[in-house]
């Protein structure tokens, strides 16, 4: 058997956090459990009338007994960092270790790996041993124009283990270099 459950979620847009009801199919409900379809078990304050509900209405309804409305401003205590928007000089670094930068062209649903293809700025770093090449996100965009055309979506994955960013160029109306993410650890 499956069922929907309602769960209010929110968004940070610019200075101000959008609450919005959300839908989420579920496999079993039990007092003090659900098991959504997949495999993911919550319990504890997650029950059936307290965060989740049957209805969409009931849970529009109890979000509005706290809230005075679906959108809030954050606190500047709150905002951690001006957020960065020219990434077009960010410098992006390939080694050839497990730590890399992996350039793809988003193709027919599909992602074409284009980073050996690339004209990386290679030197040699003594204290690593090996050659090190080096690309801005500007160079990479470049590169793709010429010689796949204007209309392609670049994903640019800089993988490192303690940090690891994802970028993305040509995905939004405003052709320009986005930082979709940034995780611990490799991407």
């Amino acid at each position: 058997m499956q069922d929907i459950v309602w769960m209010m979620k929110d968004r940070i847009r610019g200075e101000k956090r959008i609450y919005y009801p959300q839908p989420f199919c579920v496999s079993k409900i039990e007092d003090n459990k659900i098991e959504f379809t997949n495999g993911c078990i919550m319990g504890g304050n997650y029950l059936v009338g307290s965060l989740i509900f049957e209805t969409k209405e009931e849970c529009i309804n109890h979000f509005l007994k706290t809230h005075d409305s679906f959108e809030e401003e954050i606190p500047q205590e709150e905002i951690p960092f001006e957020r960065r928007t020219d990434w077009d000089n960010h410098i992006v670094v390939k080694f050839d270790t497990i730590e890399q930068t992996s350039v793809y062209l988003n193709s027919f649903s599909k992602l074409v790996n284009i980073s050996d293809e690339l004209p990386w700025h290679t030197e040699y770093v003594d204290a690593l041993y090996m050659e090190v090449g080096s690309l801005t996100l500007h160079e990479i965009s470049e590169y793709v124009k010429e010689e796949y055309g204007k209309n392609r979506r670049i994903t640019v994955f800089q993988e490192d283990m303690l940090r690891s960013q994802i970028f993305q160029w040509g995905n939004y109306k405003d052709v320009e270099w986005v930082h979709l993410g940034e995780i611990m650890g490799y991407a």
